[in-house]
């Protein structure tokens, strides 16, 4: 349960740095937060959201206009809902 919830406040602020994006045509100005997730890097283009579970894991959520698609990792890989792969 833990991990789900810093889970959802990851995927929350996705939607929070899409709404701020429209606003400033950049990721760089969106100081975004929610619960125990934080947005920790933003350019003009990219963005990571790190949101740590009280289990002892951290999960991130990593985007970049570069990428082919949005990033789910996790560490330290095997704990809670974080995958032996560091995916979730």
């Amino acid at each position: 349960m833990q991990d789900v919830a810093a889970q959802n406040d990851a995927n929350y602020l996705i939607s929070e740095l899409a709404h701020c994006y429209a606003h400033t045509k950049t990721y760089a100005r969106c100081e975004e937060s929610n619960g125990e997730a934080m947005v920790t890097g933003a350019t003009t283009d990219s963005w990571t959201i790190v949101s740590h579970s009280e289990s002892g894991t951290y999960y991130s959520v990593e985007y970049a206009v570069s990428l082919p698609s949005i990033r789910h990792r996790c560490t330290p890989p095997g704990k809670g809902s974080c995958l032996q792969d560091g995916t979730w």
